[in-house]
């Protein structure tokens, strides 16, 4: 809740710096986006672009940097086969991130930007099977248990974006998502449970890539005082 806070008071200060005295400096942009991800597991039931989306926003400054708050959910497919191999088969999150980027020299309307956020998982978690009902049986049903993410961690990231006019574009942004502190531990649904040898040794997926693609709206509050 307080990081959550914090990225309101931050946005709520750039907007204030900008009606004050900086409006000529700092330029602010919204995206809207989907993402596709990539769990880094042979699960292909794991990369998934469906119900994953992004919504962010930019302060702008000179046209070289960017501060930039992102909302990002990602859902995995649910379904499984009969007969699914043990471990992680489905995930879901929410996530709260706030980075900084250096823009490259743009080239006309393309413009290109690498840097660095933080990150924040939380609202979801993931599913793996630990066994089956019947294990005699091929068709026999799987038994699941499910952990709940709780971490920060960071993710080094580059954009890309072509603006079609001076406020309307659409771009790419890749980002590698590292969360090395994640230690959920997997629970049953209290009639099964999985055993405590394999809770303790299960480690939760902590590294994804997101590859979004994205819709960019940018303005600059000069512009509505001149219009004003």
């Amino acid at each position: 809740m307080k990081f959550i806070l914090l990225i309101i008071t931050f946005i709520w200060a750039q907007f204030t710096c900008a009606q004050i005295d900086l409006s000529k400096k700092f330029t602010h942009q919204f995206e809207l986006g989907i993402n596709y991800v990539d769990f880094f597991t042979k699960n292909k039931n794991l990369n998934s672009i469906a119900s994953s989306f992004t919504l962010g926003y930019k302060s702008i400054i000179k046209e070289k940097h960017e501060i930039k708050f992102v909302l990002m959910g990602i859902s995995s497919n649910l379904s499984y086969p009969i007969t699914p191999n043990l471990g992680l088969f489905a995930t879901s999150f929410i996530s709260i991130n706030l980075g900084y980027s250096f823009v490259l020299k743009p080239i006309k309307v393309l413009k290109v930007s690498l840097g660095g956020q933080l990150s924040y998982r939380f609202a979801g978690g993931e599913a793996a099977v630990f066994g089956y009902r019947d294990p005699t049986s091929p068709l026999s049903e799987p038994v699941e248990a499910r952990l709940e993410y709780n971490s920060i961690g960071f993710s080094p990231n580059a954009e890309l974006e072509y603006f079609i006019t001076k406020n309307f574009g659409f771009g790419v942004n890749l980002n590698l998502n590292y969360y090395p502190f994640e230690n959920a531990k997997l629970k049953g649904d209290g009639t099964n449970e999985p055993d405590p040898l394999y809770v303790q040794i299960y480690k939760p997926n902590n590294l994804n890539f997101t590859v979004t693609f994205k819709l960019a709206y940018k303005f600059s509050l000069s512009n509505f005082k001149k219009k004003k």
